[in-house]
């Protein structure tokens, strides 16, 4: 899996939709699962939220929710802490040129 990140980060740059909104759903899934490479993906998704293409924009806006806002934890009284700490753990894995995003 972690030999494939390089090629899905650059699909995320595709012209065809669907590899895109693909390289997205990979993404979330591996974060969901722990893969330790896949913040690489989820931080270069950044970008694709001025995307010309509303499917693109909402594509990455759920995946931040679904990744950031509302993480699955094992019961709700871990959910808020886990939330925070994921935010966290994003924040201080951005680059300083990411943050100029914003």
């Amino acid at each position: 899996m972690e030999k494939a990140i390089p090629t899905l980060c650059q699909l995320l740059g595709s012209k065809t939709i669907s590899d895109v909104n693909e390289s997205i759903e990979f993404f979330v899934v591996a974060s969901e699962f722990g893969l330790q490479s896949a913040i690489i993906g989820v931080r270069r998704m950044l970008v694709l939220i001025w995307s010309r293409d509303t499917a693109v924009r909402d594509a990455v806006v759920e995946a931040y929710k679904e990744l950031y806002l509302d993480p699955v934890a094992p019961n709700a009284r871990y959910a808020p802490y886990l939330s925070c700490r994921k935010d966290r753990d994003l924040i201080n894995k951005t680059t300083r040129s990411q943050c100029l995003l914003f």
